[in-house]
């Protein structure tokens, strides 16, 4: 089979991937309530995304190095790796410490999968003479992610409702499944002619040159702002109000909430 070929064939398991990484996000209409349910307090759940984001911030420089030497398949095969050991961690624990370290794995997980994924598409697109389709089929994948996040957030409560953990089961499971998919897709790396120091000065020095750029425009300095205001208000909506006020205050229970 010949480089195209397999290139062409990474098109339909992107698509299954996608659908697939939905289920391995079925636990998101009932996170909070998990961790409520095992005695973590508001300000714990607060420390564990704070911990999965700082640890994402972090590491985006190196492993957006990583995927340049090595390829964009091995950046994106331990992201969900370790999108696998955080799904564990929460499946399997029931304490702050445990889903502390799954938290952490989520945020590698984060690092390593930025960027990649879409360069990886465009490179398969690019090897069929397709690349000009890149916006269309992100727009489907993004689809095809959403509609079994709306799903999820239907039958998600229904199980929680049965037990606890089903939820984290089931993202457990498809995400074994999407590893499976992922590892069997075709790239072809092509060596970088730059050190390994030098492609992490290289990403560096890009987004040093960015926030360069965002601090001498005023503009971009207000959407950053709002855009950070609307981020940690819908944060604190969405992890910490939202279910639990809806169940404790409200007193709806978890299959009505669905």
């Amino acid at each position: 089979m010949s480089y195209q070929e397999r290139y062409k064939n990474n098109i339909w398991k992107y698509y299954l991937a996608s659908i697939l990484g939905g289920f391995a996000f079925f636990y998101n209409a009932i996170d909070t309530l998990y961790y409520r349910h095992w005695g973590l307090s508001f300000e714990q759940v607060g420390w564990l995304l704070g911990a999965s984001m700082a640890t994402s911030l972090i590491l985006e420089i190196p492993t957006g190095a990583f995927a340049d030497l090595y390829g964009k398949k091995k950046s994106i095969l331990i992201a969900s790796l370790f999108n696998l050991l955080g799904i564990s961690c929460l499946a399997f624990g029931s304490s702050f410490p445990i889903f502390l370290l799954g938290f952490v794995f989520w945020g590698v997980s984060t690092a390593f999968n930025s960027g990649a994924g879409n360069a990886w598409l465009y490179d398969s697109l690019k090897a069929t003479g397709d690349e000009k389709t890149l916006t269309k089929h992100l727009g489907r994948l993004s689809s095809a992610f959403i509609s079994v996040d709306i799903l999820s957030s239907v039958i998600a409560p229904l199980l929680f409702a049965l037990n606890v953990r089903l939820p984290y089961f089931v993202s457990f499971i498809a995400m074994i499944v999407v590893i499976l998919i992922q590892a069997s897709m075709f790239e072809k790396v092509i060596k970088s002619v730059v050190s390994e120091w030098g492609l992490i000065k290289e990403n560096f020095y890009q987004m040093r040159d960015s926030l360069g750029l965002v601090k001498n425009n005023r503009f971009f300095i207000w959407l950053t702002a709002m855009g950070l205001i609307l981020f940690a208000s819908n944060k604190a909506i969405s992890e910490i109000v939202s279910g639990p006020f809806l169940t404790t205050v409200a007193g709806y229970s978890i299959p009505t909430l669905s």
